[in-house]
């Protein structure tokens, strides 16, 4: 009610009950003090006060009967403002008792209630926030009202801007759409692949479920989204080494096999032959051993580390004048010049025998690929805790586009040159493997015709 009509109201009840009082008098008046000389006006004056302390007694006793009312309207008014103010006392509380604490038990489990909810939202939203799923909620009319930084992320939106706005338009890919259209028709969940191209290539695994009402104009749905790019790329890994340890070992057993069967046809008793196809056997035999040992190895490093076996302070010069001093007839058949730039005092905090691995694949690659009459320099520079060791060499160099690749398996930048010296394709990525078992990183800088230098770092002792 408002004040106009409570002004009105009074003004009406006013008139009233002076007007029933002075009807009232008049008639008393005629009745009873016509004879006896009383003032006619003094009579009026009499009802007129008479009127108005009954008016103000009732208007009092109106405000002390509706105070109660007023108070409760105004807190209940706090409570869908968000306050929630016990209420402890009212006038004539021995009256109000039964409200004050009807009212005090609505308010404790109204407020008990809201910070359950507040508590689970801040809940759910802190799990969706932390998924590495991305979720995405659409209403009827395909709208974003819920979407998580993961799959903000996978699309490149900003999760503010998309709320409200149709999520299909933003991202615009037609398959998410012919998702959208099949379960809004059948209204059964579906999941499908999708590739991603823009921001970056993902494969992500797509999961939309109907939520709410059957009835298309009332069906909202969510959307689930989980990068399998991972399980993808693993997979391709997997076939790809399979098809390439089948291939190198195909390849000297097809050797070994072709030439013990023309031994069996009568060449083993050509004396000027024999001895040339009984070497190239046993050269196929030793490839495909060093092949069989460094698939062992690789297998032994990814599946228990570099740690197999006891890691200690090890000098680093020693052993590097050591791999060199191995390989003195390789270098001096190719008249290869070589530099170590290395100082005695640093020492590494590695296995002897992973350093040496490293170092003798390192250094058998530059010997091999290196021009005759070319050159060798070994050296190093402190990174903070950490040494990088660097082999250069002045051999035939690598292509830009294959910089990326040389530390897969059985990656070869010139496969026939590097089966015929000999080489299995795993060296490199053993070396990167060990490196990167110790915390290091591995590198190439190379230009073809100018040589590479392979580094790695490995931390100081």
């Amino acid at each position: 009610m408002n004040r106009s009509t409570r002004i009105f109201l009074y003004a009406l009840q006013t008139v009233l009950i002076v007007t029933a009082v002075f009807v009232s008098g008049r008639l008393v008046i005629n009745q009873t003090y016509e004879g006896r000389g009383v003032p006619y006006a003094y009579l009026v004056c009499v009802a007129l006060v008479t009127s108005l302390c009954i008016v103000l007694l009732s208007r009092l006793l109106f405000k002390k009967l509706t105070r109660p009312v007023h108070v409760v309207a105004e807190y209940l008014q706090g409570i869908t403002q968000g306050t929630y103010r016990p209420l402890l006392a009212l006038e004539a509380a021995h009256e109000n008792d039964v409200l004050i604490e009807t009212y005090n038990a609505m308010v404790e489990t109204v407020e008990k209630k809201l910070v359950g909810l507040e508590h689970e939202r801040d809940q759910a939203r802190a799990v969706l926030e932390s998924m590495t799923e991305g979720v995405v909620a659409l209403g009827p009319q395909g709208q974003v009202f819920l979407i998580n930084p993961a799959a903000a992320d996978f699309f490149n939106v900003d999760s503010q801007e998309v709320l409200g706005h149709t999520f299909l338009d933003a991202v615009r890919y037609h398959e998410l759409q012919a998702l959208y259209e099949q379960v809004s028709t059948t209204h059964e969940a579906i999941s499908q692949e999708l590739t991603l191209a823009h921001p970056e290539h993902k494969v992500l695994s797509v999961q939309v479920v109907p939520i709410g009402s059957r009835s298309e104009a009332d069906l909202s749905m969510v959307m689930v989204f989980q990068d399998v790019t991972e399980n993808y790329e693993y997979e391709r890994l997997r076939k790809e080494f399979v098809a390439n340890v089948s291939h190198e070992l195909k390849s000297p057993l097809t050797s070994i096999r072709g030439l013990t069967e023309t031994l069996l046809e009568g060449a083993l008793e050509d004396k000027e032959h024999n001895r040339n196809f009984l070497e190239r056997i046993n050269q196929d035999a030793i490839r495909l051993g060093r092949l069989i040992d460094d698939l062992l190895e690789l297998s032994r490093i990814e599946s228990k580390g570099v740690g197999v076996l006891s890691d200690g302070s090890v000098e680093l010069l020693p052993r590097i004048e050591r791999i060199l001093k191995s390989f003195t007839r390789e270098i001096e058949d190719s008249h290869i010049h070589v530099e170590v730039d290395v100082p005695s005092n640093v020492s590494l905090l590695v296995n002897p025998d992973r350093l040496d691995q490293i170092l003798i694949n390192l250094i058998e690659n530059a010997l091999k690929y290196n021009t005759v009459s070319g050159s060798l320099k070994v050296f190093t520079e402190a990174h903070g805790a950490m040494l990088k060791c660097s082999i250069q060499d002045t051999g035939v160099g690598i292509p830009g586009k294959h910089l990326a690749h040389v530390f897969e398996r059985f990656y070869r930048v010139d496969k026939a040159r590097s089966r015929s010296l000999g080489g299995t394709g795993l060296g490199l990525s053993i070396v990167k493997h060990l490196v990167e078992g110790y915390g290091g990183e591995v590198s190439v800088v190379s230009k073809p015709g100018q040589g590479s230098t392979f580094g790695f770092t490995l931390p100081l002792a």
